[in-house]
């Protein structure tokens, strides 16, 4: 009798073991279609451009604007780990929402951090944070200019008092440009690409994002997922990335990012189109097809004269201001879904 129980187990244990291990991978390929879904309802969303990959996950913060938390009721969770499934594609070299101010370096005045956000002296302030040999880097930046005359991120740069690197500058000071400069021992150089800030562009009171790729000698800056520079300068190949403030600036930096930019992080295809000023060095207007990374704030926050009107959107997306959300199972775009949030046009 233990003989033949002996070899019923030998047959069965297999068995459930192999059904178990199927019933998981079924579950993981169940989570991949779910999170598809809500990445799908994001472009239908926002004119059929597809969110950046950063953006396609969870956090137990409620209130962070990203997938997870915006077009799905229920983030799956990886059957193997017990934990939510997250994309592992790209590697995140550093991240801070400055809480602390751990990981910074401060080069030039005292930085304070006020109610969770980075302020600079109005006196002037450098700041570095990440690796000198970081080369093929994206960096994220958002912050809201309150007054003054701009402010800078710095990328492959050396972390020194006097700083070596590029540095991209949101300049109202210079007549409502984007520019991105040398920096030699702490001097600039002149400018060597630049843009102007598009007519009605909110300069003042409001968050934008960022968004800085070098990957080798290409240097792509974006403003609000907008292309705003596209260049090519090899004359630094490597640095950790830093923040300026200029003399007379009231700047709040909300969070800072640096991803391993030799994973792209965009998506491939944009539906907006405008042409780009031409460069300080005379280089003429070209057409640029911008991919945005999802926007700091709802669409109906959109600055008039941006380069594109707002895409209708659902009213489920939107920010801390908890727009009113109505329940209603009439809506297309969210239907099989589970949840159904009428779909308003955003202004």
């Amino acid at each position: 009798m233990i003989i033949i129980i002996g070899i019923l187990a030998a047959i069965a244990i297999p068995l459930y073991v192999g059904q178990r291990d199927k019933a998981k991978d079924a579950a993981v390929k169940e989570g991949v279609h779910i999170i598809q879904i809500g990445v799908m309802s994001y472009a239908t969303d926002h004119g059929g451009v597809y969110p950046a990959t950063e953006y396609v996950t969870f956090t137990a913060d409620r209130s962070l604007g990203n997938l997870g938390n915006r077009y799905l009721d229920t983030w799956p969770k990886n059957p193997w780990t017990g934990k939510p499934m997250a994309n592992t594609g790209s590697a995140v070299l550093f991240t801070t929402d400055f809480a602390s101010m751990a990981g910074l370096s401060q080069l030039q005045g005292t930085w304070k951090i006020v109610n969770g956000v980075l302020v600079p002296p109005t006196s002037g302030g450098r700041l570095a944070f990440g690796d000198t040999g970081w080369t093929d880097v994206q960096l994220d930046v958002n912050a809201t200019l309150n007054s003054g005359p701009g402010y800078g991120v710095y990328f492959r740069s050396d972390g020194q008092a006097a700083i070596t690197g590029y540095c991209f500058q949101f300049d109202p000071g210079l007549g409502n440009k984007f520019v991105v400069r040398k920096v030699n021992a702490g001097a600039e150089t002149g400018p060597i690409a630049t843009a102007s800030m598009p007519a009605g562009f909110s300069i003042y009171g409001t968050a934008h994002a960022i968004t800085i790729s070098a990957v080798g000698s290409h240097i792509v800056c974006k403003v609000d997922g907008v292309t705003v520079l596209d260049f090519n300068d090899s004359t630094f190949a490597s640095g950790s990335a830093g923040l300026r403030g200029w003399y007379g600036t009231d700047v709040g930096f909300l969070s800072a990012k640096a991803l391993d930019g030799t994973a792209p992080m965009w998506a491939s295809s944009a539906r907006r189109r405008w042409t780009a000023p031409a460069s300080a060095a005379g280089t003429p207007a070209r057409a640029i097809t911008p991919t945005p990374t999802p926007p700091t704030r709802p669409p109906t926050a959109w600055s008039a004269g941006w380069p594109a009107t707002a895409p209708s959107s659902c009213s489920r997306s939107t920010d801390r201001a908890r727009l009113p959300v109505t329940r209603v199972r009439s809506c297309p775009r969210h239907r099989g879904s589970r949840d159904g949030y009428r779909h308003v046009p955003q202004g």
